[in-house]
């Protein structure tokens, strides 16, 4: 059988014409290639394997047609050789990627972040328990057990990782610890709570913008041995910018208990402080304005006095249950006992608001959101504190060798610690089923992150155990020979070790 080439009747004008076509962009090249060829021959005497030549080579087309159909198209584009622009428009699908869009119905174009709002009386009650929202509004502070009851199942490998910490603690005479793990920003442990949907969500609903773009700003930890100082007593507030530049007054605190507190060992506050804040400063007004530096807090020992406990409200304690929540408004006094009788060991995820510009916060003296997704994606301690204090001596840019990172496979949690912008597609996804209308449906996406997250942190924490024994050898909390690891002996107290 002869092959098409073979049975090629064209004038070797023809094939010559055609084999030297190149494409050219340019309008007038191509009806100048069309004039030509019809100058030559006409179209319905070349054989097909030339027609498609030159209708590829000459006009970009697709030629993957019947030889009718090509025919007839070039010659309807022969009679508007000179606007062949306007044939491609109206005819896309006769050209090489001229063929729209590869989706049978465009894509819709969602919403902006700028046009979400949500229901914040259903979200905190979604989250924290029925009739917790008016609880909420009465007392300006919380305590809500049970948050993080899924961390159960991990109790060991938490404990662990804080007894770790613990014994790489440098001493530091000249500052009293009080507890606090100064060198603990990114453990296992906190990067969890970090990314935890639920957390974000009631932090979102109790602020009073209701603010939803947040991001963890890293806070160290809290492990208070029995009897060890605990006591202060403050507002996370500089109160004259406070009034003046409204600075801090959408803030919310949280904490996270991962042991039970007694009334002897726990946070102290002054509930419903918020109904009485501003009439409070009046009282307090020379004072306020008489200090000259700023300061990221207010100490109140001295300056909350009996008879204001009297006329505003007692200081009274506020003991939270292991794997509870506490929620406090920046107005709110509180602080801790002068000493507990047991261990007490706290997380505080400092969620902070961005900005619309998605660069700066809404504390101004903090970090920017650039600085603190570094320090979430490289493990480092931040620059800057979360009240924009300057941090202790080997905490910037330093990341403990046993930290390893623990990434949420789900978006919004990455969010959370800036892997990903409130931007992203996939976060707002996240994020209208989280805060939106549908309570089953929001629910078992938060069980499904905190699973994920769980399930992750097993995993991994085996490789916490091994980055810290290779990078401190025979120093290494975890090397099988230390003390740390040996079975408890018995040792007996004298009378006043009591």
């Amino acid at each position: 059988m002869k092959s098409e080439q073979s049975s090629c009747s064209c004038p070797a004008e023809v094939r010559e014409f055609v084999f030297n076509l190149a494409f050219s962009p340019e309008v007038h090249r191509q009806a100048a290639a069309l004039l030509r060829l019809r100058e030559i021959a006409l179209y319905e005497s070349i054989c097909r394997n030339h027609l498609r030549s030159f209708a590829g080579n000459a006009l970009d087309m697709v030629t993957n047609i019947t030889t009718a159909a090509l025919l007839e198209r070039l010659q309807w584009i022969f009679l508007r050789k000179w606007q062949i622009d306007n044939v491609r428009r109206i005819r896309p699908s006769w050209f090489h990627g001229q063929s729209g869009s590869v989706w049978r119905i465009t894509p819709p174009v969602l919403a902006t972040h700028e046009d979400f709002y949500f229901d914040a009386t259903q979200v905190f009650n979604r989250f924290a328990g029925q009739d917790s929202w008016d609880r909420w509004l009465e007392d300006g502070t919380l305590i809500l057990p049970g948050v993080f009851d899924h961390l159960h199942q991990v109790e060991a490998e938490i404990h662990g990782e804080f007894d770790m910490y613990t014994f790489h603690m440098g001493e530091q005479p000249t500052l009293p610890t009080m507890g606090w793990m100064r060198n603990m920003y990114h453990s296992g442990i906190q990067q969890l709570v970090y990314q935890d949907p639920g957390l974000w969500a009631l932090t979102a609903a109790a602020r009073p913008d209701k603010h939803w773009r947040l991001i963890a700003y890293p806070y160290n930890a809290k492990s208070a041995a029995p009897g060890q100082k605990t006591g202060f007593l403050h507002l996370d507030l500089d109160i004259r910018r406070h009034q003046n530049e409204g600075l801090g007054c959408n803030m919310v605190q949280s904490s996270v208990s991962l042991t039970d507190e007694n009334d002897e060992g726990c946070t102290q506050v002054v509930r419903g402080f918020h109904k009485h804040f501003q009439e409070w400063v009046q009282t307090k007004k020379d004072t306020i304005n008489s200090r000259v530096s700023p300061r990221s807090t207010t100490d109140m020992k001295g300056m909350y006095t009996a008879e204001d406990e009297d006329r505003f409200g007692k200081l009274e304690p506020a003991p939270c249950p292991a794997w509870g929540v506490r929620l406090s408004r920046a107005d709110i006094i509180h602080g801790s006992t002068s000493k507990g009788t047991q261990l007490r060991r706290v997380i505080f995820p400092w969620f902070m608001a961005i900005k619309a510009d998605h660069k700066t916060m809404e504390n101004p003296d903090c970090m920017g959101w650039e600085e603190l997704a570094q320090c979430h994606r490289d493990l480092i301690g931040p620059a800057k504190e979360s009240l924009g204090n300057r941090p202790r001596e080997g905490v910037a840019g330093v990341r403990f060798p046993g930290a390893i990172p623990m990434r949420s496979a789900f978006s919004l949690p990455q969010a959370l610690v800036g892997l990903k912008k409130w931007t992203d597609q996939d976060v707002i996804f996240e994020r209208n089923i989280l805060l939106g209308p549908d309570d089953n449906q929001a629910l078992r996406l938060a069980e499904n992150i905190r699973n994920q997250l769980i399930d992750m942190y097993k995993c991994l924490h085996p490789l916490i155990e091994a980055r810290e024994q290779l990078a401190y050898g025979d120093q290494s909390f975890f090397a099988e020979n230390h003390p740390a690891q040996r079975p408890d002996e018995d040792i007996s107290l004298d009378e006043d070790s009591e």
